[in-house]
């Protein structure tokens, strides 16, 4: 798993924005939205990419993003490891603990799913609340005239 992210995101990182122009996609990388996923990304690698590992859907979209935005290469891998290590012992004690006993646990599984969703939207809301917070204390700092 860790070498194929690692693959998605070094080929973005040295030939992303390269393959957009030559694709004649250069409105996609320039769109408000894109600017928007990127300077995201930027400002909460950590969260983003840890919480990826989750989510096999948005895991290769982050590597790509990830490798166009250039994060620091060491945080990707700090944060890709360690999503993927958790990930990998999550599902194997589950699958341990529950055994085949798994469908009377039905329950346990749900509500250790919606715990870890809850997490991921409690994370969200925080960054979002403090970027306002800052957004808003920063303007204050600074009266227009």
């Amino acid at each position: 798993c860790v070498l194929g992210d690692a693959t998605g995101y070094f080929v973005m990182r040295h030939y992303g924005r390269d393959v957009f122009h030559s694709l004649k996609l250069n409105w996609f990388i320039r769109s408000k939205r894109f600017v928007a996923m990127e300077r995201y990304m930027l400002a909460y690698p950590h969260a983003v990419i840890f919480f990826s590992r989750f989510m096999a859907e948005a895991n290769s979209i982050v590597n790509y993003l990830s490798g166009i935005a250039k994060v620091p290469v060491r945080t990707f891998f700090m944060l890709e490891v360690a999503g993927q290590a958790l990930f990998v012992a999550l599902y194997s004690g589950t699958g341990y603990v529950l055994g085949s006993a798994w469908e009377d646990n039905v329950g346990l599984i749900t509500r250790g799913a919606l715990f870890m969703v809850s997490i991921g939207i409690a994370i969200g809301i925080a960054q979002l609340t403090i970027k306002r917070f800052r957004r808003a204390s920063s303007t204050l700092d600074h009266p227009v005239r």
